[in-house]
């Protein structure tokens, strides 16, 4: 083999091995998939987000003890920006209050929001990420692609019946 031909070789398979790495980093999850799904990928954007994040420990403490009485279905994309911000931050909090593996659903949707589009339909999912907490099978309140104060203070103020209206539903917004 000549020069060229070692070079031509060199570059095919650093080619192969570029558009491999562009193709796995491109990869978004999709459908229902749990917590193992994100803290064993390779997504970075997920281990530095829930790592960095520092849990308001004293201001879920009127919630600690309420993790078996809901549900929580958790609306995200792994290719949107604000799901890559709060999702970690969320699954950190959960982690905290101990809320089992049973008690938390959580959605991939694709970029489009055209899948799952039964659940999406269901639910009135329009925002990324979108928390909705159940409670025996009725929907008690849902936090919107941001939180209205934090989203500790929000989850509490949901959790212990006091009046909470999602960021997007408030009049503010919507003027």
């Amino acid at each position: 083999m000549n020069f060229y031909h070692l070079l031509m070789l060199f570059f095919g398979l650093f080619l192969i091995e570029y558009v491999h790495c562009q193709q796995v980093e491109e990869r978004h999850l999709l459908g229902a998939i749990n917590k193992t799904a994100l803290k064993n990928s390779t997504y970075q954007w997920y281990h530095n987000n829930y790592e960095n994040y520092k849990v308001d420990t004293l201001t879920l403490r009127p919630i600690h003890n309420l993790k078996g009485k809901y549900l929580f279905k958790l609306f995200m994309a792994t290719w949107c920006s604000d799901s890559k911000s709060f999702v970690p931050k969320f699954l950190k909090i959960f982690d905290f209050l101990g809320i089992p593996n049973n008690r938390l659903e959580i959605i991939a949707v694709n970029k489009d929001k055209s899948y799952p589009q039964k659940l999406l339909s269901q639910y009135g999912v329009v925002y990324l990420p979108t928390l909705i907490i159940v409670k025996r099978n009725k929907e008690v309140n849902r936090i919107e692609e941001f939180s209205v104060a934090s989203i500790e203070k929000d989850m509490v103020q949901i959790l212990t019946s006091e009046k909470y209206t999602p960021f997007h539903q408030r009049k503010w917004f919507n003027n």
